[in-house]
């Protein structure tokens, strides 16, 4: 059972790192929960067609130094706060290390920057932050961008296919919402099953959409028993537009989602939209994972 006074604040000083700090202190604030941030260094390893060239000792310490000068600087710039933060370094893969650091302490929130690459960048560089919420098994929060606007989080966007990995983060949303007061909207998108043929035409649309709205409504029901400030927004079409749309409409400051953690080649198959609004949402997001079976 993890620690949900504990964060964890993975940081390598860019600006989504040191809003993603900025977000981990205010909701620290509200939790009285402590936070460790964390710098990984990953020293250079140089191949050759004779072997493998590994860093040496006094590179090793130069890297560790200037990483404790930055992450010291980094700390004193918010030495004003009543938040009890815990300076820490790690060696080796930043993904790794985010994953052992979380283990190691019980983080019961992992709060951290994206930069939102796109392309041939995110192909080529690749992402932690959507490593992270693929594999990490505790709610991972992501921040691309300094938020607008300080304080709790008062409107929160919970895309839901009315699986178990929704209803998982419906439940940590709520718990953030009765902290803060905040409205919920629960956002259903439904769209056409997808065939090769022309008999796609042929679906019910009006039947699907009412068998949508019905499950839809009844989710909403069950849950405004434990929060009434509970809305709900059925939309179809593409899952990644309707929700980034829905949350810009909204005005919501926060998106709750599920993530069933694909790896391999399902993830390559199927995608992933967390993986999507994680990437492309100007909003913090929450990505709660299913438990896997």
């Amino acid at each position: 059972m993890s620690d949900p006074r504990t964060f964890l604040v993975p940081t390598d000083f860019s600006a989504g790192a040191e809003a993603a700090l900025d977000v981990a202190l205010e909701l620290a604030a509200e939790a009285h929960a402590k936070v460790h941030v964390m710098h990984a260094i990953q020293p250079p390893y140089v191949g050759f067609s004779d072997g493998l060239a590994l860093p040496t000792a006094d590179l090793v310490a130069r890297m560790r130094e200037q990483a404790e000068s930055d992450l010291a600087a980094c700390v004193a710039k918010r030495s004003g706060t009543r938040i009890e933060v815990v300076s820490r370094i790690a060696e080796g893969d930043p993904r790794d290390a985010v994953l052992e650091t979380a283990d190691e302490i019980d983080a019961g929130l992992v709060i951290m920057g994206t930069r939102g690459r796109r392309g041939i960048a995110r192909a080529l560089i690749g992402s932690v932050a959507e490593s992270v919420v693929r594999t990490c098994a505790r709610p991972v929060m992501t921040v691309h961008a300094p938020r607008t606007v300080a304080g709790p989080f008062r409107h929160i966007l919970v895309p839901t296919d009315l699986t178990e990995a929704s209803q998982k983060a419906l439940d940590a949303a709520l718990d953030v919402a009765r902290v803060d007061g905040a409205v919920v909207t629960l956002l259903h998108v439904w769209s056409l099953p997808t065939t090769g043929y022309a008999e796609a035409l042929l679906w019910p649309r009006e039947g699907l959409q009412r068998a949508a709205q019905a499950a839809l409504d009844t989710l909403l029901a069950s849950t405004r028993k434990l929060h009434a400030k509970t809305e709900a927004i059925l939309q179809q079409g593409s899952e990644t537009t309707a929700i980034l749309d829905a949350a810009t409409k909204e005005r919501c400051d926060l998106v709750v989602m599920g993530t069933h953690g694909r790896q391999g080649l399902p993830r390559l198959l199927f995608g992933s939209v967390a993986g999507e609004i994680v990437r492309l949402s100007p909003t913090p997001v929450l990505t709660v994972r299913a438990a896997q079976g």
